[in-house]
């Protein structure tokens, strides 16, 4: 793998970008490209308790960011039909690289109309069994899709939750923080109401996302995110096992003074 020389780097990245109305040249361009800063390794990651290898030419993180800020800047002059038909073909490439610029061009995509950006978003999320390319996919390559149509991307999420599949369970939650890192306190609402749907699945394998979701609400809002763990404590139908554990564990990520303040007004059950 050559040393990133960020000049020859923007160069070719940009002369690739140049190409991405024509596929037949885009994509062994892209490949060439991907070789050359390659160490051709594989990455490897467990996903639902069997190895799960996917091909990937292992390149730098900073190779990645070039390519898809320069593809990104070239498809906005262009059509949704266009860039998506760019990114059905890097989708069905074999390489993490790819399909991972494929997300991203399906996240930039013009909102208008959202049906195609549904039908890959879905047939997508349905295909692949990779855990980085899921987590890409539900949160940045979902923001074109929450953008153009609100209530198709609510109905998504409430088919995740419905169907209390701990995989979908976690995109709703890595979907939530995408959301709340993109559009800030405006969506805490609607985040606080997600988190309390899923709590009643009672799902114990979603707590560590549960809890890295919270940290995130606290630091837009700790008044807001109080309040939600007072009413869900008041809640003594809705505190099953995997809510007594996410309240106990959710105060010590509070500041100091407000943890003191929260143990003295919030009962702790111990369930086994």
């Amino acid at each position: 793998m050559p040393a990133v020389k960020l000049d020859q780097l923007k160069l070719e990245s940009a002369n690739l970008a140049g190409k991405v109305s024509r596929p037949e040249l885009f994509l062994p361009m892209l490949r060439e490209l991907l070789s050359n800063y390659s160490n051709r390794t594989f990455r490897m990651q467990i996903s639902a308790g069997r190895l799960k290898p996917t091909p990937s030419y292992h390149v730098p993180d900073k190779v990645l960011w070039q390519l898809e800020r320069d593809v990104l800047a070239q498809l906005r002059v262009h059509t949704q039909e266009q860039g998506l038909t760019i990114a059905d073909n890097l989708w069905d490439a074999p390489s993490f690289e790819e399909k991972s610029l494929a997300i991203a061009i399906l996240g930039e995509a013009a909102n208008a109309p959202v049906e195609p950006l549904v039908a890959r978003f879905q047939k997508w999320y349905s295909t692949t069994s990779d855990h980085q390319l899921t987590k890409k996919l539900v949160g940045i390559g979902s923001r074109s899709i929450r953008a153009g149509n609100q209530a198709e991307w609510k109905a998504i999420q409430q088919r995740w939750v419905s169907s209390r599949r701990t995989a979908d369970l976690v995109s709703a939650i890595w979907a939530a923080a995408d959301a709340l890192d993109l559009e800030g306190e405006r969506c805490l609402p609607e985040i606080l109401d997600l988190l309390g749907n899923i709590l009643n699945t009672d799902d114990l394998a979603i707590l560590p996302e549960l809890l890295q979701l919270f940290q995130l609400t606290i630091k837009r809002s700790r008044l807001e995110a109080a309040f939600f763990l007072r009413r869900l404590a008041e809640d003594e139908e809705r505190r099953n096992l995997l809510a007594e554990r996410f309240i106990s564990r959710s105060i010590s990520l509070f500041p100091p003074e407000m943890q003191l303040e929260l143990r003295r007004d919030i009962p702790i059950q111990h369930k086994n």
